[in-house]
């Protein structure tokens, strides 16, 4: 009986799929790109509709992703590190009334870390003028302290 079977124990499963054949998920996404992409959408859903499950799998794995709406927030003009400490709080506070998902808020806390970095980076800007000012005063005074030295 054993010489009857299909498979034999040990072996291989099968021929399996011929080289260059395509699964269903590529065959369904070069109709949806071809000139007849309205059709093959609408063959699609019919097949969702009977509930095929290779139907809903595919949209789900191909299907429009959803994209971020925006989002307002009255939070206070960043300008210093204290501002943004204001305005995380403001946001840990919508957060925790409810108006605003975690995840919503984890996204605004990081254009805020953003926001921070740039206005440190100004305010260092600012330092390093600062400095050469002071450096090009002390050149001065330095080259008149010399001139008044050899008199």
């Amino acid at each position: 009986m054993a010489s009857d079977a299909l498979f034999t124990r040990g072996g291989p499963g099968g021929p399996g799929r011929p080289k260059g054949c395509r699964n269903k998920d590529t065959h369904w996404a070069i109709e949806l790109h071809s000139a007849h992409g309205a059709e093959a959408a609408q063959k699609i859903a019919e097949r969702m509709k009977a509930d095929d499950p290779d139907a809903s799998a595919f949209i789900v794995r191909h299907g429009p992703r959803a994209h971020d709406e925006s989002l307002v927030l009255d939070l206070p003009q960043v300008r210093s590190a204290e501002d943004v400490v204001e305005a995380s709080n403001e946001i840990v506070q919508e957060m925790g009334r409810g108006e605003l998902t975690i995840g919503r808020a984890d996204k605004a806390m990081r254009v805020l870390e953003r926001q921070m970095r740039i206005v440190a980076v100004a305010k260092l800007q600012k330092e390093v003028e600062e400095l050469r000012e002071v450096a090009a005063d002390f050149v001065k005074m330095k080259q008149l302290f010399e001139e008044a030295s050899r008199k």
